[in-house]
């Protein structure tokens, strides 16, 4: 469960201001590629910058 934690950590980063949705949608897919904690973080961060 330590690896869980790790994961969902990086997905908090992303601001909470943004659309419920959006950040519902990162969430899951952190929780799911908990492995890929690399892929989880750049996915949400440079759509961030975008908007």
């Amino acid at each position: 469960m330590h690896s869980s934690s790790s994961s969902l950590m990086l997905c908090v980063v992303l601001p909470f201001e943004l659309h419920m949705d959006f950040y519902s949608i990162n969430l899951r897919i952190c929780r799911f590629y908990n492995g890929i904690m690399v892929w989880s973080y750049f996915g949400p961060f440079l759509l961030v910058t975008i908007f």
